[in-house]
């Protein structure tokens, strides 16, 4: 809840430890270049569930500006929020993100039926995941490409490589 954190405090983290420093709950391309400017290896795209404002902007819509912004940096780019399934997965991929993060799901999965359920469902999530892939046309999960998913105008789309 602290209301005084700055892109600093990143900084400060960043040499104060051997670990990697990622940002969690950016929703905004500047945002993002920011923290990565001030060291943070990784960025997750979030909105925290929603809960903090009611009003705040989708993941899946500050996604791609933020993968943009932080394209050739190094800096990886994650998502979280609403994700429950591989074709979820498939699209936070063709959005930009590096990986997704699966935390409501993991959670009900883990209450419902521990960790054999949680198991279940995340290889449930990665089949999903692989058919999607292959429905697309990709070979992989790195083959995925907007256009792949129906995501933007193909007219503009470039092919891969």
């Amino acid at each position: 809840m602290a209301t005084d954190l700055t892109f600093d405090d990143i900084t400060w983290l960043r040499e104060i430890s051997r670990l990697p420093v990622v940002v969690k709950g950016v929703l905004r391309a500047d945002d993002a270049l920011s923290a990565v400017r001030a060291g943070a290896r990784a960025v997750i795209v979030s909105n925290h569930g929603g809960r903090q404002l009611d009003i705040v902007i989708p993941t899946a819509t500050a996604l791609p500006g933020i993968a943009r912004a932080l394209a050739g940096t190094g800096a990886e780019t994650y998502v979280d929020g609403g994700l429950r399934s591989g074709v979820h997965v498939l699209a936070a991929l063709a959005l930009g993100a590096r990986a997704v993060l699966l935390g409501r799901p993991v959670l009900w999965a883990l209450a419902t039926g521990g960790a054999d359920n949680v198991h279940r469902l995340l290889s449930t999530v990665t089949a999903e995941l692989r058919h999607a892939v292959t429905l697309v046309g990709a070979r992989s999960p790195d083959e995925i490409t907007p256009d792949l998913a129906g995501l933007v105008d193909t007219a503009d789309a470039q092919p891969p490589g």
